[in-house]
C-alpha cells in the first residue's frame, strides 16, 4: 500500500528531475557494471520488478477510490431520508399549531423554509472555517469521520419523532446541514487528490489527468462514478422505504420514523467502513500565521479569490484564468508555447485581453450559479410544502414523487448531453458564418444547454403552478415530478460542465482546482436562504402558494440573463467557447444529491 506523500517545502519536478540526473550519472559511472548484471538472469531483478508493479497498482487504485464511493452511498441515503422526513414535521406542527394557526409566531407551513433559511446562513458563514481546516490543519480524515458520526447520531434521534419531539427533530435538521456541508467539503478535497495521486506515480512526467493513458483516471470518471453510486443509493432506499411502508401500511409519522430506522444502521455501517479503513491522514497543505487565527486564514482564502475574479483588470485573475484557456484552447497560442509547458508557464501564452475576457465570462457563469442553484435546493423544500398543505399529499405519495424525480433524472442528463451537443452544432454554424474557421474543435456547448434547461425549468414550474390546484389534481404531480427531475438533471451537470471547462483544468496544479472548487461550492450554497425567505415572507403575508412556487422563475430568468451575457462577452471578446470532449462525460453527472 503507497503511503500518501509529506508535503516538500520545495517544487516536486525539480526533485524528480534531480532524481534522473542522478540516475544517469550512476549509469555512466557504472556501465560495465550494469552491463554484467544485465548478461546474468537475476532473481532479485524480477523480484523488484514485481514489487513496482505491486506499488503502482496501489498508486493507480488508492484506498480512497472504495472509501469515496462508500461515503457517496452513505450519503444519498442520508439525504433522502430528509424526504420523509419533512412530511411528518409540516404535520406534526399543524396539529400543535395555536387557535390563530400559528406555531412560535410562524406558519405550520412556513416550517420547511425557515429551517432552510437557517440553515443555508449558517453554512455560509461556516464555510470559510471549514476550507481553512481543510487547508491549515492535518484534521481532514478526523473531520469527514466525526462529522459522518455525528450524521449517523442524529439520524438515530430523528427515529423518535412525534408530537412531543418534532421541534427537536427540526432543530436536529438543521444541525444536520451544518454537519453535511463540512463532510462534502472533505469528500471533495479527497477527489481532488485521487487524480494528483496518479500523476504522481505516473511514469510519464508530463502525463496529467485528463490524458488516456491506461494508468490514469480523470476526475471527471470519479466524479460521474460516485454521482452513480449516489444515485444507485437514493433509488433503492426510496424503494426500500416505500415497500416497508406498503407492507406495514404506514402513516405519515410512521414512514418517517421507519426512514430514519433504515438511514441510521445502513449508513452507520457505511461510514464506519469507510472512515476506519479507506480513508489516510493528510499533512496540513499551509501553516497559520502567527498573527492571524484559523478563521481568519479561512475569511482571506474565499476573498482573495473572489477578489481575483471579481476585479480582472488588476491581472490577480491571469494566473487562474490564462492556464485554463491555455489548456481548453491550444489553438490560440501566441508565442508558440508547447502544450507540455510546466506549472503554468502557459499562461504566459495569452495576452491580456483573453484573460480578461476569459474572467468576465466567468463573472456571468458564477452569477447564473449563484441564483439557479439556490432556486434548485429550495424547490425540494417548497414542493414538499405545497404537495403537503395545497394537494394534501400523504407522505407515501410525496415519497412517490420524488421516486419519479430522482428516475427521471437520469434522463435529464441524457438530454442535457444531447442538447449540449445540438447546440454546438448551432454555435459551430454561427461561427463558421461569421468567418471563425477555428469552429471545429466545438463538439459540445455546456452553457448553450444550460440556457435551454433555464427555459425548461420555468415552463415547467409555470405549468405545475398552473395546474395543481388542490386534491383532486394528485394524479398529475407524478408527472411533473418527472418534469422536474429532468430538469435538475439536465440544469446542473451543464453548470458544472460549463465551470469546470472554464477554469477546472487539471493542468492547474492540485492546490488551484481545490481553490476553484471551492468557489464552485461557495457559489453553489451562498444564496440557497434567499428564495426560501421570499417564500416564507409571501406565505406568512397570506399570499397563495402558488406566487411562492412560482417565485423560483425569478431566479432562473435571473441565471438565463446572465449566461446570455455570458456568451456575448465570449463572442465579443474573440474568445472560444467551451470546447472539451470531455465536457460530454461531465454532462453524465447526475448531482441531484451531493
Amino acid at each position: 500500500m503507497a503511503h500518501r506523500h509529506e508535503p516538500l517545502p520545495f517544487n516536486e519536478n525539480d526533485v524528480n528531475e534531480c532524481m534522473k540526473n542522478n540516475d544517469r550519472n550512476n549509469e555512466n559511472d557504472n556501465d560495465d557494471s550494469f552491463q554484467s548484471l544485465s548478461a546474468a538472469p537475476d532473481d532479485s531483478i524480477q523480484q523488484q520488478e514485481q514489487v513496482n508493479g505491486s506499488n503502482n497498482n496501489d498508486n493507480d487504485n488508492p484506498p480512497e477510490v472504495m472509501g469515496l464511493a462508500l461515503d457517496s452511498f452513505a450519503r444519498g441515503i442520508v439525504f433522502m431520508s430528509s424526504i420523509f422526513l419533512g412530511p411528518a414535521l409540516l404535520e406534526q406542527a399543524s396539529n400543535a399549531a395555536s387557535a390563530n394557526d400559528k406555531t412560535f409566531g410562524f406558519r405550520p407551513s412556513s416550517l420547511l423554509s425557515n429551517m432552510a433559511i437557517v440553515s443555508g446562513l449558517l453554512a455560509s458563514l461556516l464555510a470559510p472555517l471549514v476550507g481553512a481546516i481543510m487547508d491549515h490543519t492535518p484534521h481532514r480524515r478526523s473531520v469527514g469521520m466525526y462529522t459522518a458520526y455525528g450524521l449517523v447520531v442524529i439520524k438515530g434521534i430523528e427515529i423518535f419523532v412525534g408530537p412531543s419531539t418534532w421541534l427537536l427533530v427540526a432543530c436536529l435538521q438543521v444541525c444536520t446541514a451544518l454537519l453535511y456541508q463540512p463532510h462534502v467539503a472533505t469528500t471533495y478535497a479527497y477527489t481532488s487528490e485521487l487524480c494528483d495521486n496518479n500523476n504522481r506515480n505516473s511514469n510519464n512526467s508530463n502525463n496529467n489527468c485528463n490524458s488516456n493513458s491506461s494508468n490514469t483516471k480523470s476526475h471527471t470518471y470519479y466524479n460521474s462514478l460516485y454521482a452513480m453510486v449516489q444515485q444507485i443509493a437514493v433509488l433503492i432506499f426510496c424503494m426500500t422505504v416505500l415497500g416497508l411502508g406498503a407492507l406495514f401500511h404506514a402513516d405519515t409519522l410512521q414512514l418517517a420514523q421507519l426512514s430514519q430506522t433504515v438511514t441510521t444502521v445502513s449508513t452507520g455501517i457505511t461510514f464506519h467502513v469507510a472512515w476506519k479503513y479507506y480513508f489516510r491522514s493528510v499533512p496540513q497543505l499551509k501553516r497559520v500565521p502567527v498573527n492571524k487565527t484559523l478563521l481568519q486564514c479561512g475569511v482571506d482564502s474565499v476573498r482573495a479569490t473572489l477578489r481575483r475574479i471579481v476585479f480582472v483588470n488588476n491581472g490577480g485573475y491571469n494566473n487562474m484564468a490564462g492556464a485554463s484557456l491555455h489548456h481548453n484552447n491550444s489553438d490560440m497560442h501566441v508565442d508558440g508555447s508547447d502544450d507540455d509547458d510546466d506549472n503554468g508557464q502557459n499562461t504566459h501564452a495569452l495576452n491580456n485581453t483573453s484573460s480578461n475576457t476569459n474572467a468576465r465570462a466567468l463573472q456571468c457563469l458564477l452569477a447564473s450559479i449563484l441564483v439557479s442553484e439556490a432556486a434548485s435546493q429550495t424547490l425540494i423544500a417548497v414542493a414538499t410544502t405545497y404537495m403537503t398543505y395545497v394537494l394534501r399529499m400523504d407522505a407515501n405519495a410525496i415519497g412517490t414523487v420524488f421516486l419519479a424525480v430522482l428516475l427521471c433524472g437520469i434522463f435529464g442528463a441524457k438530454i442535457g448531453a444531447i442538447v449540449a451537443t445540438g447546440a454546438a452544432n448551432v454555435r459551430r454554424r454561427f461561427m463558421t458564418s461569421h468567418g471563425e474557421h477555428d469552429s471545429a474543435a466545438l463538439t459540445t456547448d455546456p452553457v448553450g444547454s444550460a440556457m435551454c434547461g433555464q427555459v425548461y425549468f420555468c415552463i415547467v414550474t409555470t405549468a405545475a403552478c398552473l395546474t395543481l390546484n388542490g386534491p383532486e389534481d394528485q394524479a398529475y404531480v407524478p408527472i411533473f415530478g418527472g418534469l422536474w427531475g429532468v430538469a435538475l438533471g439536465w440544469l446542473s451537470p451543464m453548470q458544472a460542465s460549463a465551470f469546470m471547462g472554464l477554469v477546472g483544468n487539471d493542468d492547474n496544479g492540485s492546490e488551484q482546482r481545490a481553490e476553484m472548487m471551492g468557489v464552485y461550492l461557495l457559489a453553489s450554497n451562498l444564496l440557497s436562504w434567499l428564495p426560501a425567505l421570499v417564500f416564507t415572507v409571501l406565505n406568512e403575508a397570506g399570499v397563495s402558494m402558488k406566487w411562492g412556487m412560482a417565485s423560483l422563475n425569478i431566479y432562473f430568468l435571473i441565471g438565463l440573463g446572465c449566461l446570455i451575457r455570458m456568451v456575448k462577452i465570449q463572442h465579443n471578446g474573440d474568445m472560444h467557447p467551451i470546447a472539451s470532449e470531455e465536457l460530454e462525460l461531465k454532462s453524465r453527472i447526475l448531482p441531484l444529491v451531493v
